[in-house]
């Protein structure tokens, strides 16, 4: 069964930490950070950049056969490419991380301390965090998840451990079915 897991959330809600718990854990998973594309592939910030960063995760996703992917949540690729993985035969599952605003300013705040580089992002260049943030979390009210979890004081070998068993759970449902 080809699998995709998105892992959605805002600015510094701990997708990547999250993430790198669960490819601990689902060692059988390709791990997809369109940050790290955008590292890769859009060194500028422009838009051509974004859109190269996009396609080629996008067609490394797809050619996956068990994916965890890691992206905000809020963009049209995004949607399009959870749509387009369902089309070619994913089951997807969606997990959305929450946080408090004052929190996720302040993770970025410890980051930038702690030298961070930021992946290259044409749409964010001359918007300050405190709006992307809001910006973000609006669009996240609208975007629909299995599950959700508040990352204010996250424990991610537990929350990892809540998706394996959510998995587990609908993986055997599908199974039944059959």
């Amino acid at each position: 069964m080809k699998v995709l897991l998105c892992i959605i959330g805002n600015l510094a809600t701990g997708k990547s930490s999250l993430c790198r718990q669960l490819v601990a854990d689902l060692p059988q998973f390709s791990y997809f950070s369109i940050d790290a594309y955008r590292h890769q592939y859009n060194l500028d910030g422009s838009v051509e950049g974004e859109a190269l960063a996009q396609t080629r995760l996008y067609q490394d996703v797809l050619a996956s056969q068990k994916a965890i992917l890691e992206m905000s949540g809020v963009s049209q690729a995004y949607r399009t490419l959870k749509w387009d993985a369902a089309q070619a035969g994913f089951r997807v599952w969606v997990f959305k991380l929450t946080c408090e605003q004052d929190t996720l300013l302040d993770r970025l705040q410890q980051r930038a301390e702690a030298g961070y580089l930021l992946p290259p992002m044409p749409y964010f260049q001359n918007r300050a965090f405190l709006s992307s943030i809001q910006y973000i979390d609006h669009i996240l009210g609208t975007e629909s998840a299995d599950l959700t979890f508040e990352t204010e004081q996250a424990d991610w070998t537990e929350i990892s451990l809540q998706i394996r068993r959510f998995l587990k759970k609908e993986i055997n449902k599908i199974k039944e079915k059959k």
